[in-house]
């Protein structure tokens, strides 16, 4: 029997992307993992990307060992070959071993847990499965920056703001160590088409061509003051002492 839980997931992740916002997102990836994510990715190490959804961030990853978690029933056909899979939930990852991992990355999935018990389960497990001296980064919309605009997306449930999250954070055992409270533009781009919450869809009314998408994205990641202005996503991370 079909789980109706996973295919309305896949329906949902469908109707978000077509192939030109693949692409797009491809660029938008490559740079962003350039300039914030690489330095935190242990090459002898391994990493592993909660709620991976397409892949974009394990798949850049070069790391000894590549772990991707996710419910989405297409996580195996978007990973490249070499890294594993697993389709299991954030709050209950019995199937990877304590004290396994060195770096787990989640981007734009807090805010579809149900409740703050939910996160702060989902974070003892992440707790649980990395070494000491182990990261999480955590990248998604800041409540705090984008207002009502963060409930555009119908399964958007769970208020986060930077601050909430350092505490959740910091109830499990971690310690923050970075903290932008804006970052990345969030929102619907102006044909009132939902995109995806990791495409900087306030610039995508210059993405006419990939060029011009690719140096307008590399001048916004450069350019600090503009993230105080359009910036409606964090980048957190906290180091398991």
């Amino acid at each position: 029997m079909t789980d109706p839980s996973r295919e309305h997931l896949k329906k949902m992740y469908r109707h978000r992307f077509d192939d030109d916002d693949r692409l797009r997102i491809g660029t938008f990836w490559d740079l962003f993992f350039q300039e914030f994510l690489k330095g935190y990715v242990p090459r002898d190490g391994t990493v592993l990307d909660l709620a991976a959804g397409s892949c974009d961030f394990i798949n850049r990853a070069s790391a000894a060992r590549r772990i991707a978690v996710d419910l989405n029933p297409d996580l195996e056909r978007f990973a490249d070959e070499g890294v594993e899979t697993y389709a299991c939930r954030s709050d209950d990852l019995a199937p990877i071993g304590s004290e396994t991992v060195d770096l787990v990355f989640t981007s734009n999935f807090f805010e579809h847990l149900s409740s703050p018990e939910e996160l702060v389960e989902t974070l003892t497990q992440c707790h649980r499965i990395l070494r000491t001296g182990g990261t999480i980064l955590v990248l998604m919309p800041n409540l705090r920056a984008v207002g009502a605009k963060y409930y555009d997306y119908l399964d958007h449930k769970l208020p986060v703001t930077d601050r909430s999250l350092v505490e959740a954070l910091g109830l499990v055992g971690f310690r923050p160590t970075l903290v932008i409270p804006r970052l990345l533009p969030y929102g619907v781009n102006p044909a009132g088409r939902i995109q995806t919450d990791s495409q900087p869809t306030t610039l995508g009314r210059f993405m006419a061509s990939p060029a011009v998408h690719k140096m307008m994205l590399k001048t916004y990641f450069r350019v600090k003051p503009a993230w105080r202005v359009f910036g409606g996503q964090m980048l957190v991370a906290a180091v398991k002492d």
